[in-house]
């Protein structure tokens, strides 16, 4: 048997749109329904229309009295019902059409689900609304009530509406459901209802939730993003860079630009003086170091958001970078990173013809999430196939854990980075279109240099020699790291062993073939840190 659902309307007022509404559910093809109406106690003829339709219709059940708002008449309504499912209708919305109910519950498994919604229509405009929701995506949108339909036993789990919030309390009860792991919800690729947007959350509703909104973002609270610009003596593209920064579509951010000796001129500080002015988000940092590695160091250590982004001024982003890649952290909890494409640039901002791609490796990457152990031994073993940090967000708590290397590390900082975050959490890489574009500056026009991948492998070596004396560092990672590097460097098959024995390096069929290639190998590693690592096998 079909579950049975209890429609709730509130009603005050309601006479010239409710007669419409109540014909839309009574004439649902779908029978397994009551129909609570809950009046506000009407000074019209609402009244009338009601118990008009109460008499024809055995579904309909009604009160009317005095309330406390909207949200008050709901929580009565939710009080009232018998149903297994709840779904709330407004006075002036009504059902999409007379199957509405019917295909919803004969094509979802509601078994499977406590909260089922799908998409409504402005009335006025006609805009359709508005797809599937994650925890990010409800951050900068609501989801109608008007199409969601919730089990009714999760009033009971998570409590009714917050009548202390006149207009936001249904958004404070989305976020309650969409962020409770063991609220399962799915999106229903329907038109539920016809919404009409200039009802309760037109001009009036507007005002009330400029009374309520200081209250609600006080205690829940969005993650901000730091973002964390170093800047050099170029100026050429960085108002264009920090454009894009500030026009981003999720606007919870801060932007620290970072200043030191090499960026001390008088177009740059003209630059960073009227974005400090324009726009309070923007922060100055003014450091005597030099160095990229410390930049950032000092950049993170002052952010005050939960998420980082290193950017480049030679970069621009998409207005809906921040949005998307969000919306794909806030899927995967144990998330620690995202990475997306960067695609390259002309001087005069044409595509060029090349993707310089985080795929580089033997098969590309996907449009995925993915285990952080898996994802270095699969993605990370030969070469830094991470993006640069422009395309790159990490959350700060984890950074925080793991921590930057010793100070005296200064090659290959990002990879290394990346490394240890990916040894305690996973990854989102999204390979959609693009949302980076970098200008490089070895590329001459539309000419895109090849790679040479024999010296980033070498500037590798150096990172491993570094990481064999970090303690922190995971050391079953760091053993298949350099197993996997010896088979690539001296292209050995899988079948072939690579193994201590006798406490003495073995490399079957390596050194006699490869003699000058185990001698550059040496040359990097010093012999002493060779050994240094072989403790780390042994000891493993």
């Amino acid at each position: 048997m079909l579950p049975k659902l209890t429609i709730i309307t509130p009603t005050y007022n309601a006479a010239a749109t409710l007669e419409e509404t109540i014909l839309s559910v009574v004439n649902q093809s779908y029978k397994n329904i009551e129909y609570i109406l809950i009046d506000g106690n009407s000074t019209d003829t609402t009244i009338n229309i009601i118990k008009e339709y109460a008499a024809k219709y055995p579904i309909i059940r009604w009160i009317s009295e005095p309330d406390e708002g909207i949200y008050d008449a709901m929580n009565k309504g939710v009080g009232m019902s018998t149903g297994e499912w709840i779904y709330f209708l407004g006075s002036d919305d009504i059902l999409y059409t007379k199957t509405t109910i019917n295909d919803l519950f004969s094509s979802v498994d509601t078994s499977l689900w406590d909260v089922i919604y799908g998409d409504v229509i402005f009335k006025v405009s006609g805009i359709r609304y508005n797809g599937a929701f994650t925890v990010a995506k409800l951050y900068w949108q609501n989801i109608c009530h008007q199409a969601i339909f919730a089990r009714k036993e999760i009033f009971d789990t998570i409590g009714l509406f917050n009548t202390n919030y006149k207009v936001l309390a249904d958004y404070e009860f989305n976020i309650r459901w969409i962020q409770n792991p063991n609220i399962r919800s799915t999106f229903f690729h329907n038109i539920i209802a016809l919404y009409n947007e200039e009802g309760f959350s037109g001009k009036k509703g507007d005002e009330a939730f400029n009374t309520d909104k200081d209250t609600f973002f006080h205690s829940w609270t969005p993650p901000k993003v730091s973002i964390i610009l170093p800047l050099d003596k170029n100026t050429e593209y960085l108002t264009e860079c920090i454009e894009s920064i500030l026009q981003q579509s999720y606007s919870r951010l801060e932007l620290i630009l970072i200043a030191n000796k090499e960026s001390n001129n008088k177009n740059i500080s003209e630059i960073i003086n009227y974005y400090l002015e324009k726009d309070n988000r923007v922060h100055k940092l003014t450091t005597s170091s030099t160095n990229l590695r410390n930049q950032w160091d000092e950049g993170i250590n002052i952010s005050k958001g939960d998420i980082i982004w290193i950017a480049n001024v030679n970069n621009y982003w998409l207005s809906s970078f921040l949005e998307r890649m969000l919306t794909h952290l806030s899927i995967h909890a144990s998330a620690g990173v995202l990475c997306c494409e960067s695609y390259p640039i002309d001087y005069y901002n044409n595509n060029l013809p090349v993707k310089i791609s985080t795929s580089s490796s033997t098969e590309p990457l996907a449009n995925n999430f993915h285990s952080g152990a898996k994802f270095i031994n699969k993605y990370m073993l030969q070469k830094n196939n991470m993006q640069s940090p422009k395309t790159i967000l990490f959350r700060k708590d984890i950074y925080n854990r793991v921590g930057w290397l010793e100070s005296k590390i200064q090659d290959n900082i990002d990879y290394v980075l990346w490394i240890k975050i990916l040894s305690v959490s996973d990854i989102v890489y999204i390979s959609e279109p693009p949302l980076n574009f970098h200008r490089n500056t070895l590329l001459d026009n539309n000419e895109v240099l090849s790679q040479n991948t024999k010296p980033e492998i070498l500037s590798i070596i150096k990172t491993i020699r570094n990481l064999s004396h970090d303690h922190t560092f995971n050391k079953k990672t760091l053993k298949t790291m350099v197993n996997t590097f010896i088979r690539y460097w001296f292209q050995i098959n899988n079948e072939t062993n690579i193994s201590l024995k006798d406490n003495t390096w073995i490399f079957y069929n390596v050194v006699s073939s490869n003699k000058s290639s185990f001698i550059t190998v040496l040359k990097f590693f010093k012999y002493y840190q060779l050994k240094n690592i072989k403790k780390l096998f042994q000891s493993s």
